[in-house]
């Protein structure tokens, strides 16, 4: 009976802690990337963030089921994320997850509100090469380092500031062997964090604590040595890494301020994450300074691609001609002693300039799908108040934008607008056939009230604050129609915006029933019947020579030809509804027909 109750009590435990973790994607540098976040039940505001990372061919579960941050941190009231790597691997040696790293703190500051000052990263194996790699990159974005079993094959050790790191390795580890090599490189670290020679050891039961200290800032460098043990993170009753990492890592913030000696640098433009439009000019600026010295150069680089330097204050360097991409702009400080420091990393998004999607102008009468906005990227074709896609699993369609794209479960499929934030808007060049007064359905779906939308032409209002009705459900989709929207013939930009209250779903916009050059629905002299009709067709009645063409809602083309006096059209059309345009010397009519 015991028995039975403790694997309840165990397995009630383990389901909470399933379901408290969650798969999500976040873009970055116009990739999807996976991470598995845990944050305990009832997590307030500005709590720490521990990053773990698994080894070279392993995954999160396997990182996740060695390490169980979850029982720590349910205690301790943190959240941990366990990113997934590329192919189960790490960039190394660039800034490709030194970005991931540095897009997760920032999606966890917008979703936990976590403490930026408390980002503790670990990793096994290649995740501790990474934790590394991140130390000589990001010091002043990470609180405390803690890897595991691994070292890097280089002796660069270029932290910006003082840092702590707890390192946890088996002495009979047959991937890093516990050598004289493996001890070299923890000594590197030693040094550059000027920690005194001489450890204070400490023994344990199956583990060997040395701890310098006090290094620079009362910083400490504490190596865990774990007798007899192999490649992997000790979890067993003799040491389990994540407390005796926790325990450790919890003292820090990096929000100390000392002299290091090192030059101090920083970016100050671009603004990270800003975008340009192809060919670009991009005016970077750094400020740069030294304790101890001067500023012989700051140098401003792309990747690892060396842009140019500026030798005097104010720093500065003009990128000409850039083209559409993504790129990583650090600066690099070197003062009279030869030391270098690197700015954190920013962002900047080159796109190309405003122009329709695919090249194909939206034609008005038709059909608009909201996905099909405008190319120009987030601040001119479109507005959206955050970087990626809101969407989990991210919709494999135009991932390199900030855009809420989901799968449309709507009739004909295809996708829909979602998520979409109370004052963000979307662009799209259309041309308007000819002037006059049109009908404007909105295909939506709300589980919500008090929703709206408008859109303007060139920027000018043509349809304020249309009520979006409650449907009940984000996937339950209705037509709202709004009749008498004015528009000029020509080529325009079309704005929807979302109105003060957020969230609506959206599937796509539809312009019709103008009727121009012709008088009123008694003299036009035109004859469409039956409507709805069947497969024996729909009969158009008008005196003279006509031509005709017949487009679904998505605004494909599946039927055209042209009649004199009469023509029976459809007859072999599947159900559904339609636009049919209709033109003469009189003028142009644009109709919704239905074929039951």
């Amino acid at each position: 009976m015991f028995t039975r109750k403790l694997i309840t009590i165990v397995g009630v435990l383990l389901l909470a802690l399933s379901t408290n973790a969650q798969m999500t994607t976040i873009n970055v540098g116009g990739a999807n990337r996976s991470m598995l976040v845990y944050a305990p039940t009832g997590i307030q505001a500005n709590r720490p963030l521990v990053i773990s990372m698994h080894g070279l061919n392993q995954d999160i579960t396997y990182q996740k089921n060695q390490t169980k941050w979850e029982l720590v941190a349910d205690t301790a009231k943190f959240v941990v994320v366990y990113p997934a790597g590329e192919s189960n691997s790490w960039d190394i040696s660039g800034m490709k997850d030194i970005n991931f790293i540095l897009a997760i703190i920032e999606s966890m500051v917008t979703k936990y509100s976590i403490d930026r000052s408390r980002v503790y990263l670990s990793g096994f194996s290649m995740g501790g090469m990474l934790t590394y790699h991140a130390a000589s990159n990001i010091a002043d974005k990470i609180a405390a380092f803690a890897p595991v079993s691994s070292m890097l094959f280089n002796s660069i050790h270029n932290n910006s500031r003082p840092i702590p790191i707890i390192h946890t390795h088996g002495d009979a580890d047959d991937v890093f062997p516990y050598d004289q090599k493996l001890l070299d490189y923890f000594a590197g670290w030693r040094t550059k964090l000027k920690c005194p020679t001489t450890a204070v050891v400490v023994k344990s039961n199956g583990y060997t604590t040395s701890t310098w200290s006090p290094c620079d800032c009362n910083t400490k460098y504490v190596l865990v040595t774990l007798a007899g043990k192999g490649h992997w993170p000790s979890n067993d009753v003799t040491y389990n890494s994540s407390v005796g990492i926790w325990n450790f890592v919890k003292k820090y913030t990096n929000s100390t301020n000392c002299v290091t000696g090192l030059p101090v640098v920083n970016l100050t433009a671009p603004a990270n994450n800003s975008t340009f439009t192809s060919p670009a000019t991009v005016n970077l600026t750094a400020t740069a300074s030294d304790p101890d010295g001067t500023i012989s150069k700051v140098e401003f680089y792309n990747g690892t691609t060396k842009l140019g330097e500026d030798a005097s204050s104010p720093y500065s360097y003009t990128w000409t001609n850039v083209a559409k991409g993504t790129y990583t702009i650090t600066a690099v400080a070197t003062d009279n002693a030869g030391n270098k420091t690197t700015s954190t990393a920013i962002m900047v998004k080159v796109n190309v300039a405003q122009g329709p999607y695919n090249g194909v102008v939206h034609q008005i009468p038709g059909t608009i799908q909201v996905e099909e906005y405008d190319l120009g990227g987030n601040g001119v074709a479109y507005s959206d108040d955050s970087p990626g896609s809101a969407v989990t699993p991210v919709v494999n369609y135009r991932t390199d934008e900030d855009v809420d794209i989901e799968t449309c479960t709507d009739a004909g499929g295809g996708y829909n607008l979602g998520f979409a934030i109370a004052g963000e808007w979307l662009e799209y060049t259309v041309n308007v056939a000819t002037s006059g007064n049109y009908k404007l359905d909105l295909r939506v779906a709300c589980n919500g009230d008090g929703r709206t939308l408008s859109l303007d032409m060139d920027g000018t209002a043509v349809a304020n604050n249309i009520a979006i009705p409650n449907t009940g459900a984000w996937q339950t989709w209705t037509t709202t129609s709004v009749n008498n929207v004015p528009l000029t013939v020509g080529q325009h930009v079309l704005r929807i915006t979302v109105g003060a209250t957020s969230y609506i779903n959206l599937n796509y916009v539809a312009f019709s029933s103008v009727i121009t050059g012709l008088g009123s629905e008694d003299e036009r002299g035109m004859t469409l019947s039956p409507n709805p009709f069947t497969s024996e067709g729909l009969m158009i009645g008008k005196e003279g020579a006509f031509k005709y063409h017949i487009t679904d809602m998505k605004g494909v083309l599946v039927e055209k030809g042209q009649g004199e006096n009469q023509q029976a059209v459809g007859i072999h059309l599947a159900p559904g509804i339609y636009l049919l345009s209709v033109k003469s010397e009189s003028g142009v009519l644009v109709q919704k027909i239905i074929r039951q």
